[in-house]
């Protein structure tokens, strides 16, 4: 009898199926299409979203995130912000396929370890909101850094010995 009255939220309310994450998504983008040019303001996305749900069909199911970061920052930033997040985009892959395609396996092993990282949560963030949470965060923070670290490998010794530089002196 009490059971009826208690919703409790269960993996199947936000499955990838009729009411979940998909109603979810669609109001989010009724929304997008309100907010598209300013966007509504960073933080704002659940007050929004309230404004936009069907009183008929709301249910006890509180809606923080739209389960999608494209989705959910394209609303909350605008044109601006997507043009932004693009470019970031556009920068991660350019340096994520440079380091697969420099030569020698070793020197660039933690690059390219850290840009396959960084494809998998830009790929959960299709479905979830990954980097809002502090541990992929940190985790996304410190991808980027080994992606970007350049890593400076010795000129290979010279053959001949009458090649060697000299050192020059410094007079103060």
């Amino acid at each position: 009898a009490s059971g009826d009255l208690i919703h409790l939220p269960t993996l199947s309310d936000l499955a990838l199926t009729g009411d979940g994450r998909e109603r979810i998504w669609q109001h989010s983008l009724n929304v997008l299409k309100d907010t598209w040019v300013t966007g509504s303001g960073l933080g704002t996305f659940s007050s929004v979203y309230a404004l936009y749900e069907d009183p008929l069909l709301t249910t006890s199911t509180y809606i923080n995130h739209a389960h999608n970061e494209y989705i959910e920052h394209a609303v909350e930033t605008g044109l601006l912000g997507c043009l932004m997040l693009a470019g970031a985009i556009l920068c991660l892959s350019r340096e994520a396929v440079r380091s697969w395609m420099r030569p020698g396996r070793r020197q660039f092993a933690f690059q390219r370890a850290a840009s396959v990282s960084l494809l998998l949560i830009l790929l959960h963030s299709f479905v979830d909101y990954p980097a809002r949470t502090g541990a992929v965060l940190v985790l996304g923070a410190a991808c980027l850094f080994m992606l970007n670290f350049q890593t400076r490998v010795p000129p290979p010794p010279k053959d001949r010995p009458d090649q060697v530089r000299k050192a020059r002196g410094v007079i103060l």
